[in-house]
């Protein structure tokens, strides 16, 4: 099977095979297994103070939905494990099913994709098989209601479905399931579904270190961060971002979509296992942040009640890495000029700062225009690790003078105001839900 299946990568968009482009993404998972959360109108709100336009949420509760009414938001919702045995048998709970917990609320709740089951291979018991059924059972009720082609079904994967993740290059499937692999990847291309798989960044850095660079998993061509802690959470989710809204793609499909959905929105306290798994939030349920994070990729951070970015009064400046190689270089200095929207005209030929005529010079002055005008903040000077802060004036009327400045990154974690939390979640405390457009062939 490793050869048989051809992926269309979604970038923060879903390209459906016809080559329609619906507009690139990022989204939050919505968990809600934790004490003392805000209620769903107040989870809804601070959604939308963070300009997150997609959701996930497990189930498909009714308070939930009527809360994300009227509001735009793309829902995806999901039907749990417990429930694939009498959605698989009969496709009369389908059916009920989706007449009562659906369709009174839409489309006022703006539903776009239904889950069935979430990574069965890695569940007791032989649920896997009941996967397909209880989807085609689904996809039949949306199909009666004419909703087939507006909200999608599909199921989602752990990397257990990967005997190898690791180059990316080098991925595929495990053969031991293929038997389940098949007739799903043949629904998904029937029924233009996407293929939905959870990423574990943070386990694959900490399982295989030797294997895995920091640098590679926080999306960075050079740091000199090197502990586990908040900021790399931080760090990885503003360049996972940035590389999703700019349309990056992937090596070996530069400029492609995808669709991303970062975990999670709160940190959950019921959580089974480890600390790590009760602290994967980007906030505390009492909607304070644990770091601070910019959806719209353009590195504007909400400071919400003292979170771990640090501010400045126009005494730094952010100046480019003058050891960063040229294509990133070249790649920041696109970004900040365009999707950024600062005014590059200065370093234009015949204009004030053209001179010196050198790439390093010429996007220490967009990095740095970005900076000061998105609040001089430590993620407005990231720009995939080719900024970095300095003290030191490097004066726009001789910009050579920023590549003779050492500048180093700042990799401290900053402490929460409140100084009662001590967790620090480790580095990458992030599952991004991807979603991959998928075709498959069978070879």
């Amino acid at each position: 099977m490793g050869g048989g299946f051809r992926f269309i990568f979604a970038i923060s968009v879903i390209v459906m095979p016809f080559g329609i482009c619906y507009g690139s993404r990022i989204g939050i998972c919505y968990g809600r297994n934790a004490d003392d959360l805000p209620t769903p109108d107040k989870a809804v709100n601070l959604i939308k103070t963070q300009n997150i336009n997609s959701v996930r949420i497990y189930d498909s509760n009714i308070q939930i939905l009527k809360a994300f009414a009227n509001t735009g938001i793309e829902l995806m919702i999901g039907i749990p494990n417990s429930d694939l045995l009498p959605f698989s048998q009969f496709q009369s709970n389908a059916d009920t099913w989706l007449k009562n917990s659906i369709l009174p609320y839409y489309p006022a709740t703006k539903i776009t994709y239904i889950t069935v089951g979430a990574e069965v291979t890695e569940a007791p018991g032989n649920i896997s098989s009941m996967v397909v059924p209880a989807m085609t059972n689904v996809y039949n009720a949306l199909r009666k209601a004419r909703l087939h082609r507006r909200i999608k079904v599909s199921t989602t994967h752990s990397l257990g479905v990967l005997s190898r993740s690791y180059p990316p290059s080098a991925g595929a499937f495990d053969s031991k399931h293929a038997g389940f692999l098949k007739p799903l990847l043949e629904f998904l291309e029937e029924k233009q579904s996407p293929f939905l798989v959870n990423v574990y960044p943070y386990y694959a850095y900490r399982d295989s270190s030797s294997n895995v660079s920091l640098d590679y998993a926080l999306f960075e061509s050079s740091s000199e961060v090197i502990d586990p802690n908040t900021e790399n959470a931080q760090t990885y989710n503003t360049n996972l971002i940035r590389h999703v809204i700019n349309n990056t793609g992937t090596p070996a499909r530069p400029g492609e979509e995808l669709d991303v959905y970062i975990f999670s929105l709160f940190n959950e306290n019921r959580k089974p296992g480890l600390d790590s798994e009760r602290n994967w939030g980007l906030y505390y349920p009492d909607q304070t942040s644990v770091y601070n994070v910019d959806f719209t990729g353009r590195g504007t951070v909400d400071v919400n009640n003292g979170g771990n970015l640090t501010g400045v009064n126009g005494t730094s400046w952010c100046i480019a890495y003058p050891n960063a190689s040229e294509g990133d270089l070249r790649n920041g200095l696109d970004w900040a000029c365009g999707s950024g929207n600062v005014d590059c005209l200065p370093v234009q030929p015949s204009q004030p700062c053209f001179e010196p005529d050198s790439l390093v010079s010429h996007a220490s002055y967009a990095f740095n225009s970005y900076y000061q005008q998105n609040g001089a903040t430590d993620i407005a000077c990231s720009f995939g690790g080719t900024g970095v802060r300095t003290n030191k004036n490097p004066s726009m009327n001789n910009i050579s003078a920023a590549s003779n400045i050492t500048a180093t990154v700042n990799a401290n974690a900053h402490a929460n105001s409140s100084g009662q939390r001590k967790f620090s979640p480790p580095s990458l405390l992030v599952i991004i839900f991807v979603l991959i457009q998928c075709l498959s062939t069978v070879v």
